[in-house]
């Protein structure tokens, strides 16, 4: 039964990314930013970097996908990012310590990798006319800014979901 919680969470944090701009008075702080709450992607990398490596990849994809079919119009650009942003954190955290500063800090380049594949691949096709500085002044920044707020929050929450997920997966 427990397995099951984990994905229940990740759920959760998805459904919570869509609502939580239009809940919270963000957009009345300047009418320019362009906040993305990105709780999904939070998620991804604390379960890969606190649970393990397979965790986060398999979530990855599904949850890539889902986002996909829920949110855009281009199948596999969040299932790609997604993927290979978890891939690229389980191997930074092979190499570092999972303290709290660096698990904060590699939780923004996630982000940013994630932020900036999105960015490059619109560009590309043509679906956003947004240069990049502005995508970097108006989105990015203050994307960072909320999520980062957003990962100290749910960091140790996460932390000990996972601990404990591992520990009853080893028990039995």
């Amino acid at each position: 039964m427990r397995k099951y919680f984990l994905p229940l969470i990740i759920l959760s944090l998805f459904i919570l990314d869509s609502i939580f701009i239009d809940v919270t008075p963000l957009r009345q702080m300047n009418e320019e930013w362009i906040i993305v709450p990105r709780l999904i992607i939070i998620s991804l990398i604390l379960v890969t970097i606190f649970a393990n490596e397979s965790y986060g990849l398999v979530y990855s994809f599904l949850f890539g996908l889902l986002y996909d079919v829920v949110y855009t119009d281009i199948i596999g650009i969040y299932m790609f990012a997604f993927t290979v942003m978890s891939y690229i954190v389980s191997k930074i955290m092979k190499i570092v310590h999972a303290n709290v500063v660096v698990v904060f800090f590699v939780t923004l380049i996630g982000i940013t990798l994630v932020e900036y594949f999105a960015y490059g691949v619109h560009s590309i096709i043509g679906s956003t006319r947004m240069v990049q500085q502005e995508f970097l002044l108006l989105r990015l920044v203050p994307t960072l800014a909320f999520n980062g707020i957003a990962t100290i929050l749910l960091m140790y929450p996460l932390k000990k979901f996972c601990e404990k997920l591992i520990y009853y997966e080893n028990e039995d």
